[in-house]
């Protein structure tokens, strides 16, 4: 009897032990399936992509070469840009800006990200600069669009020289945050056809600012500028330097 009990004794210990073996493998499995599973995605916050539709496209300009952009864009103004290095456009402008050819449907969701640094430019009458991505309107309003800006002491903010991120919807400006001087900062702008057209602005992938009742009234293209003065504004030998890096478009073309 004694030598049965203690084989059955053993017997048990030997089942816990290939229990806990057996646990261990589970669990070696199980952490091996979840690092896998966690490698294949991401749980960072992204920028929202709500009101996306199934035939949206992405268009990118890349600034590779002048004869492409030329191509590509329209000059406003007189020509002042060229290419710093691949990939970043310089303009040196008092007032000037690049419009994108292709335009976009307004009833469908478009985002533009790009990113954007300014400042005066070396010997310029004053210290004023503003480097603008705009959604603009493409029915020849100027009074119809949704704006993000760098700038120091351009209309409608000429009264005190503060570098600043700005918004502008329809002409109505927001003062966003403080600013420092060439230092690059990342927009996006996202339109929607939804609210009665409604703007949210990103800076540095930031929500900063949204917009409602703001419907765009004709298809947009993309607008740039570079100025130191508004359009149309006399001449004071001030000019601004400004730089765009590749610009993206998402929505559905036209």
């Amino acid at each position: 009897m004694k030598k049965a009990r203690k084989k059955s004794v053993y017997k048990k210990k030997a089942n816990n032990y290939l229990r806990l073996i057996g646990l261990g493998i589970v669990s070696v499995i199980v952490y091996f399936l979840l690092s896998i599973i966690g490698s294949q995605f991401s749980f960072s916050p992204k920028i929202p992509t709500s009101f996306l539709f199934p035939d949206q496209t992405t268009w990118v300009e890349p600034w590779d070469s002048l004869s492409a952009i030329q191509s590509r864009w329209d000059v406003v103004g007189t020509p002042c840009f060229s290419i710093a290095e691949r990939g970043i456009l310089d303009m040196l402008c008092q007032s000037a800006g690049l419009k994108s050819k292709q335009v976009w449907d307004k009833n469908y969701q478009i985002k533009v990200v790009g990113t954007v640094k300014g400042q005066p430019s070396i010997g310029s009458a004053t210290n004023a600069y503003w480097g603008g991505l705009t959604l603009y309107n493409n029915n020849g309003s100027d009074t119809n669009y949704g704006e993000l800006a760098v700038e120091a002491g351009v209309s409608p903010f000429q009264e005190d020289i503060v570098s600043r991120v700005v918004s502008l919807t329809d002409n109505n400006s927001s003062n966003l945050l403080a600013t420092v001087p060439w230092t690059w900062y990342n927009f996006t702008i996202i339109y929607s056809p939804k609210t009665n057209g409604s703007y949210m602005y990103y800076v540095n992938n930031r929500l900063v600012k949204t917009v409602t009742n703001a419907p765009l009234q004709g298809n947009p293209d993309i607008f740039i500028v570079c100025e130191s003065v508004v359009a149309g504004s006399p001449s004071d030998d001030s000019h601004a330097h400004c730089q765009f890096g590749p610009i993206t478009v998402t929505g559905k073309p036209l």
